[in-house]
C-alpha cells in the first residue's frame, strides 16, 4: 500500500500544521522539508519561521481508493484545523 494520507506537525507541541493526500509520501516529505518552492511549509522553512528538526512527518492513514483518500484528507483537515491547509477552511 503506497497510497497514503500524510500528516505533518511539530514534534514539540504535537500541533498539526498540514494534512495532505499523496501516493509518494517520501517525495512529498522531501518537497515540504526542502525549503524550496511555494509549499507553505517549504516557504516557512526557508524564511526561518520553521526548522526541519522541529517537524515530524507521519503517515496517519493508508487508503488505496483515491475518492476515499480525499474524503479522509478532508476529515483530518476539519478535525485538526492545520495552519497550512487553506483550501478547506
Amino acid at each position: 500500500l503506497d497510497k497514503q494520507i500524510e500528516d505533518l506537525g511539530f514534534k514539540i507541541s504535537g500541533e498539526v500544521l498540514y494534512v495532505g493526500e499523496t501516493t509518494t509520501p517520501e517525495l512529498r516529505k522531501q518537497k515540504h522539508f526542502s525549503g524550496i518552492g511555494k509549499l507553505h511549509i517549504a516557504v516557512s522553512i526557508s524564511s526561518g519561521e520553521l526548522k526541519v528538526d522541529d517537524l515530524q512527518f507521519e503517515v496517519i492513514e493508508r487508503v488505496e481508493d483515491k475518492t476515499e483518500r480525499l474524503q479522509r484528507e478532508t476529515y483530518w483537515i476539519l478535525k485538526e484545523n492545520p495552519k497550512f491547509n487553506v483550501r478547506v477552511r
